[in-house]
């Protein structure tokens, strides 16, 4: 007899992320009706997902798309992460990275498959614990801590997909993944030179040569889009956005995103704002 595959869907219509450590009862078949980003976090385990199965084991990451059929068979102890996204603020992330992403996820013949370093492990639980927990005097800033965990998270699988197929150094690689993730892209040049022990001359020499742009031009680049995806998934003041992404005078903001989208941020909030 032909098993019966389930549907997960949200506990809650209005969940803007739910997320949750699975130490069992994952061996039942089953899909979503939203974006999974799974990750081992302790033992090993059998992946079965569109009739292919894997062994997979600490570090190993999925992301998984609506309709993807799979489950877990366990032999031994194993907990992963489970974190789900829904639909819109799933491409939102994507569309900050590359506006092809979101196709290129959903078009593929198979889910991606990616690999975190312990270091990346930690710094995701941390985030998804803060998240979880979240005090009500930061509750109104949980979209904006939302997407920078996005934004985030997707890089690893952005330039994982990437960095085999391109002749930059190795260096500029993990430049340009860190230039993806808020907190450093926020502090900006000072984190360049503090990060990097390379001449910052060479530095942005280097960049400019593979880029075609100077590297102040790239990161403001990066603001510029990450402060679109603030502007139309939060509820932040322009003022608190243009601090957010890494400008400390919200008029240069203002001059700079006039610039690059031909209307003003407010323009553009009214415009696009869709709340998740």
């Amino acid at each position: 007899m032909e098993k019966s595959i389930k549907t997960l869907s949200f506990a809650v219509n209005d969940q803007d992320l739910a997320t949750h450590l699975t130490f069992g009862e994952d061996e039942f078949i089953h899909t979503h009706s939203f974006y999974e980003i799974f990750y081992i976090t302790e033992g090993q385990i059998s992946h079965f997902c569109n009739n292919r199965q894997q062994t997979l084991e600490i570090g190993d990451a999925f992301i998984l798309r609506p309709n993807d059929i799979h489950h877990f068979g366990r032999t031994g102890a194993c907990t992963h992460r489970d974190i789900m996204i829904p639909i819109q603020k799933f491409k939102n992330a994507c569309d900050y990275l590359d506006k092809n992403l979101f196709d290129k996820i959903n078009f593929g013949a198979e889910p991606f498959h990616f690999k975190l370093t312990s270091h990346q492990i930690e710094n995701s639980e941390e985030t998804l614990t803060f998240i979880k927990y979240m005090s009500p005097d930061v509750e109104p800033f949980r979209p904006y801590i939302i997407n920078s965990f996005l934004a985030h998270i997707l890089g690893y699988i952005y330039f994982s997909d990437h960095i085999e197929e391109s002749t930059y150094p190795k260096w500029l690689f993990t430049l340009l993944q860190k230039l993806v993730e808020p907190p450093f892209l926020k502090e900006g040049i000072p984190a360049v030179k503090r990060e990097f022990n390379y001449n910052y001359i060479y530095v942005c020499r280097v960049f400019k040569k593979y880029l075609g742009m100077t590297l102040t031009d790239y990161i403001n680049m990066k603001r510029l889009e990450l402060s679109k995806l603030y502007l139309t998934t939060t509820k932040l003041k322009i003022t608190e956005i243009s601090e957010e992404v890494g400008f400390n005078y919200p008029y240069r903001f203002n001059q700079l995103f006039k610039e690059y989208n031909r209307c003003t941020p407010i323009e553009y909030r009214k415009k696009y704002y869709h709340p998740d």
